[in-house]
Formats: C-alpha cells, structure tokens, sequence
C-alpha cells in the first residue's frame, strides 16, 4: 500500500440515505490522470470506506423546492444584488440557476449553482456532499486509467448528452 491515500469516513453515507441513492463499495481505485492538468497528477491509488450518492443529479424542480422553503439566494443571486446596489442596474441579467430553470426545464440538472450553494442544498437534504475522492471514484464507473465513465470512445449524441 506504498503511496496510497487511505480516506475513512466516520459513516457509510452521505448523510441521510434514501432509495434515490447508491452504495459505492468500499475499496481501492486509481486516482488522477497522467494526461491531464497539473491538478490531476500524479496518479495514484486511493481507498475509500463504503459511501451513498445520490443516483442523479439534483434537478431544476427539487432546487426550487429547497429555495422556497428555506429562502435560500445563490452566490450568483447575492452577487448580482450587491453590483446592482454598487452600480446602479446592470445591462442584463446575471447567470443564475433561475434563467434555465424554465418549466419544461423542471427535471433538468439544476445549473449555474457555486459549491457553497449545492452544499447549502446538501444540508438541506440531510445529506453531503462527496469528497474530490468520493465523486471520482463515483464518476469511473469502475473503470481504471478511461478517459468517460463509459471508457475511451468520445461523446457524441448517445454519451454524455
């Protein structure tokens, strides 16, 4: 186990854990990328404890649920208020989760959110959001050394559309 980052969670979890969700068992997988920028390198191996994730991402429909019920104003939101209080109105409107989250939008991944926000809604939800580790491990699918989830085929209009 020379070089390898050992990542323990107190919890198996993210949190509160709901049949929208799934187990990524516990173990070992190459972390990073040889080909990729300076943050991604070096590779190496990690293990990480069993953990929860949330099946798919948080849509349009539930965002707004957590928005009304809590008041909650983004970092692009809060953003925009203080350059409109500093400069007067702007040309336009900034770019906030709120312009795509149209109707026939509503199920939707929701866009346009900081971190700080998408762990605001963590929270909300009893949850957490995954570690750097966590998340990529989640995002291989299993795959070691692929550039997609899917393997090394590109994207097109089957994959990651």
């Amino acid at each position: 186990m020379k070089n390898m980052v050992v990542e323990r969670s107190s919890e198996v979890g993210l949190g509160q854990v709901s049949a929208d969700m799934v187990l990524i068992p516990a173990g070992e997988f190459i972390m990073g990328s040889d080909d990729g920028s300076e943050v991604e390198q070096p590779v190496h191996r990690v293990y990480l404890d069993a953990y929860y994730v949330d099946a798919a991402p948080v849509s349009n429909e539930r965002f707004a649920d957590f928005v009304r019920v809590t008041g909650y104003r983004t970092t692009a939101e809060r953003l925009e208020s203080i350059v409109q209080a500093h400069e007067g109105s702007p040309q336009g409107s900034a770019l906030t989760w709120r312009i795509f989250a149209t109707p026939n939008r509503a199920n939707h991944p929701v866009i346009y959110v900081s971190w700080y926000d998408a762990d605001a809604y963590a929270r909300w939800a009893r949850k957490r959001l995954p570690t750097e580790a966590e998340w990529e491990k989640a995002a291989r699918g299993g795959f070691e050394r692929k550039l997609f989830p899917w393997g090394d085929g590109a994207p097109g209009d089957q994959r990651a559309n």
